[in-house]
């Protein structure tokens, strides 16, 4: 073999090392995003943020979503309402005077009064400071979270017909996730063109406030069957229930709000900070796949670092 051969072949080798090595330098959010019952079917644990990355700047904005991509989160839950002119847009309360610059009920409240409205940094309340993002419609939602991260609705008012038709006409019927519960049930969804889209039935361990140690899954799990579920939410005061769901959810996933004690048998979530295999550890153990969380950017540190993802 002649040096300039070599050397050309050398070269050649060098610069597919350097671009297999670029390629590996791209972040996971550039890679396709999978819909949201192929990304249940992975085993990696799914890390939903509560009401987008809220720290950053505030809870339900735009800007909030688009960092929990730049994280890497998976899936982003968002609470769906309508103003007075039936503008659907992301608001947690009734009212807007928690989270705004506004006061009033956003149901008798107009879109052009809405829109001027400025969100309050984190969770709001009176004496958080103005940010620079205002209410969010949810077709603002959809072209900033399509190709980019999964959303879970949760939605406040009965305008499930009006949502699903924006979903579909922004092609992203398996980028979203549906609850299905005592509000809202199956037969709510049953004249809605959900061929593609997932639901999430409700799985509740109280009644009227009061933790029912017996309580039995199967009956409502009969009735959620031919839903086909890929996921189970699950409300649970002891953890014998959990067990019990886990037994009986075959392939589908279980998903847990860490959002605080009531929701996951005493468990408080900001525990996790200092103690995480107490709380996500053992969430993840008893067979959950699917976290809610408050923490984001530290649950998915956790993941990496148990070599959960």
């Amino acid at each position: 073999m002649t040096y300039g051969l070599l050397a050309r072949r050398c070269a050649g080798s060098l610069a597919l090392a350097w671009l297999a090595a670029m390629v590996s330098l791209v972040p996971t959010s550039a890679q396709p995003l999978q819909g949201v019952a192929e990304r249940l079917a992975d085993p990696r644990p799914l890390v939903v943020a509560h009401r987008g990355c809220w720290r950053q700047p505030a809870e339900n904005a735009i800007s909030a979503i688009e960092h929990c991509a730049d994280l890497g989160v998976d899936m982003v839950e968002i609470d769906l309402r309508a103003t007075q002119d039936g503008v659907i847009v992301l608001l947690h309360d009734a009212s807007l005077d928690r989270t705004t610059n506004l006061q009033g009920v956003l149901r008798e409240t107009p879109y052009e009064v809405v829109k001027a409205a400025r969100l309050r940094e984190g969770m709001g309340g009176p004496d958080a400071p103005l940010t620079d993002q205002h209410v969010a419609t949810f077709e603002q939602v959809l072209d900033a979270a399509k190709g980019r991260v999964l959303l879970f609705l949760d939605i406040k008012d009965p305008i499930h017909a009006q949502v699903q038709q924006l979903v579909r006409s922004h092609g992203m019927e398996r980028q979203v996730l549906y609850s299905v519960n005592r509000s809202f049930g199956p037969a709510l969804f049953a004249g809605l063109p959900m061929e593609q889209t997932a639901l999430m039935p409700k799985f509740d361990q109280y009644q009227e406030g009061r933790c029912l140690v017996d309580r039995d899954p199967a009956p409502d799990m009969a009735r959620f069957e031919t839903l086909h579920a890929p996921v189970f939410e699950v409300v649970f005061c002891d953890d014998a229930y959990l067990a019990r769901v886990r037994a009986r959810a075959g392939r589908a996933g279980l998903w847990v709000n860490a959002l605080g004690p009531r929701f996951m048998a005493g468990r408080e979530e900001g525990d996790a900070l200092s103690r995480p295999d107490a709380i996500w550890g053992v969430l993840l153990d008893r067979g959950v796949t699917a976290v809610q969380t408050n923490f984001p950017e530290q649950l998915l540190a956790y993941l990496k670092r148990t070599g959960r993802r």
